[in-house]
């Protein structure tokens, strides 16, 4: 990915950003979606403004955090 951004929800849940650029990225976001959702994590793929693709997951137990960008995103 471009850009991995992890943040504070509540508690010991957290949301994960990944990012991705170009029509790569749109291939790569997608493929990312579809594994989180056949696992049933929670992540929702957008397009941003300026033309990247992101895949919000979460919210993710903290334990979890690093297994999932493991599993998923790496």
């Amino acid at each position: 990915p471009d850009r991995l951004t992890i943040w504070p929800v509540e508690g010991d849940l957290f949301g994960i950003d990944v990012r991705w650029s170009g029509a790569a990225g749109n291939r790569r976001a997608t493929v990312v979606a579809r594994l989180l959702a056949d696992a049933q994590v929670r992540g929702r793929l957008s397009q941003t403004i300026d033309g990247a693709w992101e895949v919000r997951v979460g919210p993710v137990a903290g334990a979890e955090v690093a297994r999932v960008i493991d599993q998923f995103v790496w």
